[in-house]
C-alpha cells in the first residue's frame, strides 16, 4: 500500500510539472483551470490504487503495454521518443530500450528506463550515446536536447547510414519496434510516426517531447 500511495503522489507531481497551474490561479484555493484535470486524475488513481502499476502481456510473448517508439533522431544530439497511447499513467520500471544487429535482431544490451510513470499522451525522450547511462531521470542540462526538460539515458546509438530497428521491451516481452530507414532523413531531420503515434515512419522535423510534424516540402 505504501508503494501504491507513493505512485499516486509521484504521478500527481509529474502531472503538475507537465501541466502547471498558472501563477494567477495559485492564490485561489478553489480548483480552477488546469487544476480540474489534475484532481480528476488523482480521483481516478485513488480509486484504482491497488491495481497500479499495471503491466499486462499477451500469451505469445509480446506485450500489449500501449507504448510506441514515436520518433528517432539519429544525428547529434541523438535521441528516441516514446509515447503513451493510453488514457492512464503507465509504469516504465520494467521497460527497456535497445537497438539491433545487422539482421534486425534485438541486442541483448538493453537500457532500463527510469522507475517513473509516463502520463497519458506524454512524449518521453531517451538521450542516446550516453556511456554513463543509468536508469535515473535526468534534467534538461544533462539531456542537452532542445525542448526537453527531463529524459532517460541509453548508451546505444542508431546507425543513420545503414539503418536500424529500435526495439522496446517489457522484460522479455516485445512492446514495439521502429524501423529507421537508411539515410531516410537529413542531418537536421528525424524519422517519426505520422499521424503522431500511429502512422508509418517518415522524415520529420525534430519535435522532441511534442507532437510529431512532417518535414517541410522543399
Amino acid at each position: 500500500m505504501a508503494e501504491a500511495a507513493a505512485w499516486v503522489g509521484y504521478t500527481a507531481y509529474r502531472m503538475n510539472q507537465t501541466h502547471p497551474t498558472p501563477s494567477s490561479q495559485r492564490t485561489d484555493p478553489r480548483p480552477t483551470g488546469r487544476a480540474w484535470p489534475l484532481l480528476a486524475a488523482l480521483s481516478w488513481l485513488t480509486s484504482t490504487v491497488l491495481a497500479l502499476p499495471v503491466l499486462t502481456s499477451c500469451a505469445d510473448g509480446s506485450s500489449n503495454l500501449p507504448l510506441v517508439i514515436n520518433e528517432v533522431h539519429a544525428t547529434p544530439p541523438e535521441w528516441v521518443e516514446i509515447l503513451n497511447l493510453s488514457d492512464r499513467p503507465l509504469a516504465l520500471r520494467d521497460v527497456q530500450l535497445t537497438g539491433s544487429d545487422a539482421n534486425g535482431r534485438p541486442d541483448d544490451d538493453r537500457a532500463q528506463l527510469p522507475d517513473i510513470p509516463i502520463l497519458p499522451g506524454e512524449h518521453f525522450v531517451i538521450a542516446l550515446g550516453k556511456p554513463d547511462a543509468d536508469s535515473e531521470l535526468h534534467q534538461d542540462r544533462e539531456c542537452g536536447i532542445e525542448g526537453v526538460s527531463e529524459c532517460a539515458f541509453a548508451a546505444m546509438r542508431v546507425r543513420a547510414d545503414e539503418g536500424e530497428t529500435v526495439h522496446l521491451f517489457e522484460h522479455a516481452r516485445h512492446i514495439d519496434e521502429f524501423v529507421y530507414a537508411p539515410r531516410g532523413a537529413t542531418l537536421d531531420q528525424t524519422q517519426c510516426r505520422l499521424p503522431d503515434g500511429t502512422g508509418d515512419p517518415r522524415a520529420c522535423e525534430p519535435t522532441a517531447a511534442a507532437v510529431n510534424q512532417g518535414a517541410a516540402t522543399p
